[in-house]
């Protein structure tokens, strides 16, 4: 591998893990992240769609639990590119997250209805996002790591990191 391959592949392992931790701390558990490389895709997080169940949006309060989940959607989304650019802005260009920028654009007009609301909606989850990513820096930092040693991580691995660690006759178990 090359210095432009390694650092195209930890550009990568940052923006899976910034899926992965956000998934995780809004309360859904990944199945898995992994970095790979084929031609239109350098990384997967696997999981179970958050929005399984809704149909549509109701807009007389009764449908609150799934504009949660549709914000919660939104945010993961956001935090891959997010987490990438703090890494390295020099490594992200657009087409790098254009299916979570079309999953947002989707979703955003889904929630909001007019174009105008949903671009003030995308703005606001965006900039709370950013907020989340610096707060769990330290998470994405060690499961972007672990993703370039191991290059694959169960959903397990990651909730692990968020668990206390546990002392046992002088030996660590749990997260690092």
């Amino acid at each position: 591998m090359n210095h432009q391959e390694d650092w195209e592949r930890a550009a990568t392992a940052y923006h899976e893990a910034g899926h992965a931790v956000i998934r995780h701390v809004v309360g859904f558990t990944p199945q898995s992240v992994k970095i790979i490389s084929k031609y239109d895709e350098d990384g997967v997080l696997q999981y179970a769609n958050p929005l399984r169940g809704i149909k549509q949006l109701a807009t007389d309060g009764s449908s609150d639990r799934a504009f949660l989940r549709l914000m919660k959607a939104i945010q993961i989304s956001y935090a891959g590119p997010l987490a990438q650019r703090k890494y390295s802005e020099h490594s992200w260009q657009e087409f790098h997250g254009a299916l979570d920028f079309q999953k947002i654009e989707e979703l955003s007009l889904r929630a909001c209805g007019s174009s105008a609301q949903a671009g003030a909606f995308k703005h606001w989850l965006e900039m709370a996002t950013q907020e989340m990513i610096e707060v769990h820096w330290p998470a994405i930092e060690r499961v972007a790591k672990l993703l370039l040693g191991h290059d694959r991580l169960s959903g397990v691995g990651i909730s692990a990191l968020f668990q206390p660690r546990r002392h046992l006759g002088g030996r660590v178990f749990g997260g690092k």
